[in-house]
């Protein structure tokens, strides 16, 4: 996975990562979001390109595991991923709806693998 973290957008990436002053709509109240910018030329399901953008306008407590959450669903996870993952146990996943932790529980790893 190629990324870059800048203002201006690169058609040569993967995932993209910047930040807004100016969500809209949903967004105002979201602290950050992924969405496909690409689909995989000849597919109507499968994405070729992200961008993952950060609300400036309602600051996180835990940039790393919402950088964390993000980018799990530019590989394709969900957030019932991490909806049953304990708050206290290593099974823990940064895909809750509210991400606490900053890693990838063995069920969210095991789904990436199998997906590439």
């Amino acid at each position: 996975m190629t990324t870059s973290l800048n203002k201006t957008y690169n058609k040569q990436v993967d995932v993209w990562a910047y930040g807004t002053w100016k969500p809209t709509g949903d967004q105002t109240r979201w602290y950050a979001w992924a969405k496909c910018v690409k689909m995989v030329s000849g597919s109507k399901t499968k994405c070729d390109q992200y961008t993952i953008v950060f609300n400036h306008k309602l600051p996180h407590s835990n940039y790393k595991a919402l950088a964390c959450h993000e980018t799990g669903h530019t590989v394709g996870l969900g957030h019932e991923s991490g909806k049953n993952s304990s708050f206290t146990s290593a099974a823990r996943s940064c895909l809750r709806a509210s991400p606490d932790h900053n890693y990838y529980s063995n069920h969210d790893k095991s789904h990436i693998n199998g997906r590439y």
